[in-house]
């Protein structure tokens, strides 16, 4: 049997069998893995905190086969707060849907591994708007996979923007009215603006970054549908929020 020790988050955990769990974690070093946690359901079981959402530790596990079996766990951090705040929970259960959605199994990206624990530590430490740090999360997550939005000329014509600005969701483009399809969403100019400000903040910065609520409900609907048009996959995460 193979032993790995990696950094790694935990993204999901289903019940398998009558005490133990299969947990869906990211690591730094393998990528997407799902893993074998036996006994974390039983009331004082010593490893109950490595099948937690959120729970950032140093995982060891055991391969054999093609089955992975997490033997040891060494906390880092919980980001417990997050479940606190009914929105930051919201937002950071779709980020980890949206790694799940992207990632194949045992593809590195440690890109995308530090973006998520800078996200979680936002949300997590920082006052901020949890639908912001999810914004920035959607950008970067693009970018990473090769999907950097262009915002500057029509990506059709290249003509410059005049009153109308659409974002095709199939090709993730942003084109003027001329050159848009039926299946795009229009953006204001403010709106653009917008992207282009979150898109240039750190994360740790956003805290600084004041937006309208409407404004933020209309730029989390148009790239929740340009992701799902993408990868096509449905966050459930955000179906009612």
């Amino acid at each position: 049997m193979k032993e790995t020790i990696t950094k790694a988050v935990v993204l999901k955990a289903t019940n398998y069998r009558e005490n133990d769990k299969l947990v869906t974690l990211f690591t730094l070093s393998n990528g997407k893995i799902c893993a074998l946690l036996k006994g974390c359901k039983k009331q004082n079981a010593k490893l109950k905190f490595a099948s937690q959402l959120f729970c950032f530790a140093d995982f060891t596990f055991v391969t054999a086969g093609q089955t992975n079996t997490i033997i040891n766990a060494s906390e880092i951090e919980s980001f417990f707060d997050i479940s606190k705040d009914y929105d930051k929970l919201i937002c950071a259960t779709a980020m980890l849907e949206i790694c799940d959605a992207v990632l194949n199994t045992n593809e590195q990206n440690s890109p995308l591994f530090l973006c998520l624990l800078k996200a979680l530590k936002t949300l997590s430490f920082e006052n901020v708007n949890a639908e912001t740090v999810l914004l920035k999360f959607f950008l970067e997550t693009f970018k990473i996979c090769g999907y950097e939005f262009q915002m500057e000329k029509c990506q059709n014509c290249k003509g410059d923007f005049n009153t109308h600005i659409f974002l095709e969701l199939d090709l993730g483009n942003f084109v003027c009215g001329l050159c848009k399809s039926a299946n795009s969403v229009e953006l204001s100019f403010n709106e653009i603006k917008v992207l282009k400000l979150i898109q240039q903040t750190n994360f740790e910065m956003l805290k600084s970054v004041k937006i309208k609520p409407e404004v933020l409900k209309h730029l989390k609907f148009a790239l929740n549908q340009n992701f799902s048009a993408r990868f096509s996959y449905q966050l459930k995460s955000l179906k009612n929020f």
